[in-house]
This record gives structure tokens, C-alpha cells and sequence, in this order.
């Protein structure tokens, strides 16, 4: 949702269906997905990706740069004339505190609508221990 390029979110993968190889890759979309807390939950995060793909033109449309590289922490930036969000992805098992070089006095962080103070270019608060963050440097 967040890369260059149209997003491709393959059938059922939005509630953690798994397949195999053919014929078995094709199974039939489970309805029942709403009784497993795991599955809703990771329903609702496409949701919120979908969302906030829908709010910032710059993820649609905007140029890439990359802000950092350190070892399994990854950053890039994605703008344009009307938005900019920095993209955190965490491949590690650990948490990593990053320094995201960036010019201002607060970010939000678009995944949980927190907002965090920066200090000497990194986020206060902001840790690189889940998946990813979205920062909006609106």
C-alpha cells in the first residue's frame, strides 16, 4: 500500500487465507473469518492501510527516496505537493531505535493516530519493534 506502484492484495490474504500449490491455491473465501479474532484483526489493518493509501495522494502518486538503511530497518519517504508520509519497516525480531531525518517539531503516526514529539531527529516514543510505521510529515 505504501510502494511505488499498484497494490495487489491477492484473494483472501486480507484475512490470512493460506493455499497451496494448485488446485488447492483457490479454496473457497472463509465467511466464517469473523469468529476468529486473529483473522478480523488483520482484516481491519488492510482497512486502515486502505485508508490512509486514500488520504495521502503521496503514496498514490508521489516520488520515493530512501532514508535509511541499517541492517533489517528499512525507511523511505513518499511525497508530492500535497502529502508526505515516512515508511519504517522493522524485518527484525528485535526493536530498533531509528533516526529518521526529518525537520519537524511533531509527526502523527498514521497507524494508531498517535502523535509523537521529535528530538535530535528521532521520534520520541516511535520504536522499530512491529512491522512498520506510517509517519505523516504533513
Amino acid at each position: 500500500m505504501t510502494y511505488v506502484g499498484v497494490p495487489h492484495i491477492w484473494y483472501g490474504d486480507e484475512i490470512g487465507m493460506m493455499g497451496a500449490n494448485d488446485p488447492d491455491c483457490r479454496r473457497p473465501f472463509n465467511w466464517k473469518y469473523t469468529e476468529d479474532a486473529e483473522k478480523v484483526s488483520l482484516r481491519d489493518y488492510y482497512k486502515k492501510l486502505i485508508e490512509i493509501r486514500k488520504e495521502n495522494s503521496c503514496l498514490r502518486t508521489g516520488s520515493f527516496n530512501t532514508l535509511l538503511a541499517d541492517g533489517m530497518v528499512y525507511g523511505f519517504l513518499r511525497s508530492d505537493e500535497n502529502s508526505s508520509v515516512a515508511i519504517i519497516i522493522n524485518n527484525d525480531t528485535k526493536a530498533h531505535i531509528v533516526k529518521i531525518p526529518i525537520d519537524k517539531k511533531a509527526v502523527i503516526e498514521l497507524l494508531t493516530e498517535k502523535e509523537f514529539i521529535i528530538k535530535d531527529g528521532r521520534p520520541i516514543g516511535i520504536v522499530a519493534n512491529q512491522p512498520n510505521h506510517l509517519v505523516s510529515l504533513n
